[in-house]
């Protein structure tokens, strides 16, 4: 029996877990399109440096359809080099079988936070689900991914600017800091004004045109609400509008997803089809929102 965690799978020495224990169910949310990318490489890596980083396990309350003990929640390419090299066995975290909603996602969401990254607003989509839909409080979803609170309140407060700003945000024409800027103009006319400008200069500089505008332009903010720039601290002040964007984002990596499902069935690749549908199965899953069925 492997080593426990606590829910927010904190790391422990990792013991070694027979492969052929491990069940992977099609709700994994971390598939990505494009997974099979660089998979040689990390066979590669594991041949020569061994596995650094365990995958994360949860108990699972009964046996699968092979007599499977533990269910994969984190780490599929690393078990699928494994495998390309035959090996038996891998080393992994194992979490309670009573682990909660909260607990895999918070698991999923550090995972891929650290190994793969997100883009700003998928970022953000994240933290807005995990503080709002779940409840889990914006201190911990910051330690769960590495941050700090003011992480998460940027990307909640970018939540809440223009659909104009927030692309420039994804393409990294602009960085947080001059969304912060930013969001202590109030006119939205004179954001994006000032948007034009805050691609073309440093964030540093950026704050500084936006100190001299609100002087000249428009009044500033009183000193009691002007930390509000830095974001909001309670998830509730981001409102509906950032409720509605949130799921926008998400649902827009489905729909890239059901292209690119469609893509591979025409071209008759039965493996990155079926990959393809899992992640958006789970990502379904995981998010709870009701909508048109993913491809199967």
């Amino acid at each position: 029996m492997t080593k426990k965690t606590t829910e927010s799978a904190q790391a422990v020495q990792a013991p070694l877990v027979p492969i052929s224990s491990i069940y992977v169910s099609e709700d994994i949310p971390n598939r990505r399109p494009g997974w099979e990318t660089g998979l040689k490489s990390l066979v590669e890596s594991l041949e020569v440096s061994g596995q650094i980083s365990p995958i994360n396990l949860v108990e699972m309350p009964s046996p699968g359809p092979n007599g499977e003990t533990y269910r994969l929640v984190d780490g599929f390419r690393r078990l699928m080099a494994h495998k390309a090299l035959k090996r038996t066995t891998i080393k992994a975290i194992t979490m309670s079988s009573k682990m909660t909603k909260k607990g895999e996602f918070l698991a999923r969401v550090a995972a891929n936070e650290v190994r793969i990254g997100n883009t700003p607003l998928e970022q953000a989509a994240l933290a807005y689900y995990g503080v709002k839909e779940l409840g889990i409080p914006q201190h911990e979803y910051a330690k769960s991914v590495g941050k700090t609170s003011s992480w998460v309140s940027q990307r909640l407060a970018a939540l809440k600017q223009p659909t104009e700003i927030q692309e420039a945000l994804e393409k990294g024409s602009i960085s947080f800091t001059h969304v912060r800027a930013l969001a202590r103009v109030k006119d939205e006319d004179n954001k994006l004004k000032l948007l034009k400008k805050a691609s073309k200069i440093g964030a540093t500089d950026f704050e500084q045109a936006v100190d001299e505008f609100l002087d000249t332009g428009e009044k500033p903010k009183a000193k009691k609400k002007k930390k509000e720039a830095d974001g909001p601290t309670d998830i509730l002040d981001v409102g509906h509008n950032a409720k509605v964007r949130a799921k926008k984002e998400i649902n827009g990596m489905l729909a890239r997803c059901t292209k690119a499902f469609q893509a591979a069935k025409a071209n008759d690749d039965k493996n990155k089809a079926t990959e393809l549908s899992g992640f958006m199965k789970g990502v379904s899953w995981t998010i709870g929102w009701k909508g048109g069925e993913p491809p199967v």
